[in-house]
């Protein structure tokens, strides 16, 4: 009987006070991330259009200070959410990101969802939770503050 597959699910989420297509416009400009993120040092696109189905791209993340490097491919891109997946020593890492109006459209809730399975290893040990939840907040306030920014700029 194989081993059972062995799940961490993460979730943060912010409010940022601009509509959805400004913090979609700052988001879905994979290149820029480095400039505005201050968890990603790289971040460029490896395979297909940018963020169609199967396309890829690779970013390093700084994880515990140290640099991580990440290949992952797009498998869901739609208005309200942004799928991707990789697969490093047997763990497969899903990260979603949904972005939902609120306030008639003058806010935009941002939730950051990783899952990580393996059949193997325990991905507690490779993925420990405070420092992936402290990543996920330091991701989600990066967005946050560049995506006001840019609002408040284009009014």
């Amino acid at each position: 009987m194989p081993p059972p597959v062995r799940t961490l699910v993460l979730r943060e989420s912010t409010e940022i006070i601009a509509p959805p297509e400004s913090v979609r416009a700052v988001f879905d400009d994979l290149e820029s991330w480095p400039e505005w993120n201050s968890v990603c040092r790289d971040a460029a696109w490896m395979s297909g259009l940018p963020w169609s189905i199967g396309s890829g791209f690779h970013m390093t993340l700084r994880m515990a200070r140290r640099p991580v490097g990440f290949s992952v491919f797009v498998t869901e891109f739609g208005q309200d959410a942004v799928t991707w997946e990789s697969t490093m020593l047997s763990v497969r890492g899903t990260r979603r990101f949904t972005f939902e109006e609120h306030a008639g459209g003058s806010t935009t809730h941002v939730t950051d969802q990783k899952t990580f399975h393996s059949p193997y290893l325990p991905v507690r040990i490779f993925y420990p939770r405070p420092i992936i939840q402290a990543m996920s907040r330091a991701w989600l306030a990066s967005l946050k503050r560049q995506s006001e920014l840019a609002h408040v700029e284009r009014r």
